[in-house]
């Protein structure tokens, strides 16, 4: 019985300490550290380290000290087709995709700005269905 009872010792303390190390790099992050709004949808960690959260008040990248925000401009079709982030998706090639409540968007990271992927169906439809709640490949990489 002693054995036992010194195994689930060691095993809850090996735990404790793990979750001890783990709180260490975790950071808060809210509206008071600047996150656009306080209900994240969705989230992704890049290959570069990059952190994106999906909102109901656009996209927010935070590269570990500050935020960068991306926004609906109606005027600028190279900014996201929705303030309304449901999904993010890193390809193979490194590519983010967004799957917004207005279609799907493909971050250009070199120019910084947006291609938008609209419904084509949608418009021969009485309704339309834009919202994109989810993203993945196959195993040829299709988005």
């Amino acid at each position: 019985m002693k054995k036992i009872g010194s195994i689930s010792l060691c095993v809850f303390l090996s735990g404790a300490l793990c979750a001890q190390v783990n709180q260490a790099f975790l950071d808060q992050l809210s509206v008071d550290n600047g996150l656009s709004q306080s209900e994240v949808l969705c989230v992704l960690k890049d290959r570069q380290g990059y952190v994106w959260m999906g909102t109901q008040d656009g996209l927010n990248r935070y590269d570990g000290y500050s935020f960068t925000y991306f926004k609906n401009n109606p005027f600028d079709a190279s900014t996201l087709s929705s303030d309304q982030i449901y999904s993010l998706l890193e390809d193979a090639g490194g590519t983010i995709w967004v799957g917004t409540g207005n279609g799907l968007n493909r971050y250009e990271a070199a120019s910084g700005r947006f291609v938008r992927y609209p419904d084509s169906s949608a418009s021969t439809r009485n309704f339309s269905i834009t919202r994109i709640n989810a993203l993945c490949t196959d195993r040829q990489g299709v988005v």
